[in-house]
């Protein structure tokens, strides 16, 4: 600092005395945040994203046997939420908060319903494809550690398998 600096320093701290030290506080250590019930932060932890692997996805590190079993059905999903007749605006946003609250509760696997697009107007399985490249791409997907079609007779849902806290 300067010598101006220095005498304004001074001037605003008048007659602060230093605390003995004795009387200080610890310093503080880096502590990994507790996800709670509030809001999961907006970035992904993963740095690659999932990647297809014939009918699943799935994160580096995650083997084919693990995503054979979530495809398989051996892994039970703990919730579901269903997604029809919503738009694709809405049903993202609806996805977002479940993930994040079943996120927060520690929860392993999901069951996502986003229908096979039989009833849009283009015939296209629109949420679907919205939802399988949110999970890729979103905001979550460094949480996401396989996805995988659920059994045909599901309707239209996906499976997935979330990291644990």
């Amino acid at each position: 600092m300067g010598e101006e600096e220095d005498a304004l320093f001074r001037q605003l701290m008048g007659e602060v005395t230093p605390l003995p030290a004795d009387d200080k506080a610890p310093p503080a250590t880096a502590r990994r945040p507790r996800v709670g019930r509030e809001l999961l932060p907006q970035v992904a932890t993963r740095t690659q994203p999932l990647h297809a692997d014939g009918t699943t996805l799935r994160a580096s590190g995650v083997s084919q046997q693990t995503a054979r079993q979530l495809a398989s059905g051996e892994f039970r999903p703990e919730r579901e939420i269903d997604l029809h007749g919503q738009t694709r605006d809405a049903a993202m946003a609806a996805l977002d908060r479940f993930l994040r609250q079943a996120i927060a509760d520690g929860v392993r696997c999901v069951s996502v319903v986003h229908g096979r697009g039989l009833h849009s107007e283009s015939r296209r399985a629109v949420l679907k494809e919205s939802v399988l490249a949110w999970l890729r791409a979103g905001p979550l997907s460094g949480h996401i550690l396989a996805v995988a079609a659920a059994k045909s007779s599901a309707g239209g849902a996906s499976l997935l398998l979330l990291r644990q806290k």
